[in-house]
């Protein structure tokens, strides 16, 4: 109980000290996380789902929506260098640029990525992009980009009658209520990239340091969270675990949009017209054997104020 009640006040705090976004019944957002984007290598487990990822967020960019990534959009446990990355997708983070050039991109930091959280990381980035190549698509991407922890966003609504109805939502990576990818995050950094990732390959060992490859500490986590959404009544969007969570409005409040990793599919969470939904992007094939991406929500629509 002790353990819970401490990390319980680590989600408080993080709120408490996290920026506010107004949105109203014409905001269009999108969350996603949970991308691991890697170096196209045998460690990378978006490659498969690289097109289905880059057709949603051109979908999302050409429907006006704001694009939040909460965490762990790129493999950097895996992958020491961002730029190995950023070459293996550059057709990404040119979509991820025009969603920041027109004010539509907010980017929170997981366990995966935690680095991004450090100035220097980011400094040193685009020190290096500039002196060697310019003002590439990468230096223009984290060139004054703020990164955050968490945010909250403060829904607002008013019907012909005067009435307003108000909401807020908190949005946060979600590893902070998994000791392991928390507390003792430098060792399981460390195991991922130098013994698990081997492990994997080689002899078919599954990383026992992720919730994401193990079903008894996904629900764990899904657990805490869902109970720190009871006790404090706050709706909360989060990532990490990989498994979506759409509630009913009578159970606790919290949404988890899954991930960009499992078997030919990825998984997102959307706010529009004050409704919030759960929606699935996966390939199917046509009769004539055509593949086709097609996005189905699976979670919802719900008024936002039904929670």
């Amino acid at each position: 109980m002790g353990e819970f009640m401490g990390k319980k006040n680590i989600l408080n705090k993080i709120m408490s000290k996290s920026p506010i976004i107004n949105i109203n019944d014409n905001s269009k957002i999108v969350f996603i996380s949970d991308c691991h984007r890697g170096d196209g290598s045998f460690k990378d487990n978006f490659l498969p789902n690289a097109n289905i990822y880059i057709t949603a967020l051109n979908y999302y960019y050409n429907n006006g929506f704001t694009y939040i990534e909460i965490g762990d959009s790129d493999e950097l446990w895996e992958i020491k260098h961002l730029k190995d990355i950023y070459e293996t997708y550059i057709d990404v983070f040119n979509i991820l640029l025009k969603f920041k050039e027109n004010n539509r991109f907010y980017m929170i930091w997981g366990n995966h990525d935690e680095v991004k959280k450090k100035a220097r990381f980011r400094e040193k980035i685009c020190k290096r992009e500039l002196k060697m190549e310019g003002e590439t698509c990468l230096y223009k991407l984290y060139n004054d980009l703020t990164i955050y922890e968490g945010l909250v966003l403060e829904y607002t609504s008013s019907n012909s009658s005067g009435i307003t109805k108000k909401q807020s939502f908190f949005v946060v990576h979600g590893h902070q209520l998994d000791c392991i990818n928390y507390n003792l995050s430098i060792i399981a950094k460390y195991l991922v990239r130098y013994v698990w990732s081997f492990l994997e390959v080689n002899f078919g060992f599954k990383n026992n340091t992720s919730p994401a490859k193990s079903h008894t500490k996904r629900d764990v986590i899904d657990r805490k969270i869902q109970k720190w959404a009871g006790e404090n009544n706050q709706p909360i969007i989060t990532g990490h675990t990989h498994n979506t969570r759409f509630p009913n409005p009578s159970e606790n409040p919290y949404f988890n949009d899954g991930c960009c990793v499992q078997p030919y599919s990825i998984s997102t969470i959307e706010i529009e017209s004050g409704k919030i939904s759960l929606v699935k992007w996966s390939v199917k094939t046509m009769n004539d054997g055509v593949l086709i991406i097609k996005r189905v929500c699976i979670g919802g629509p719900e008024f936002i104020t039904k929670y």
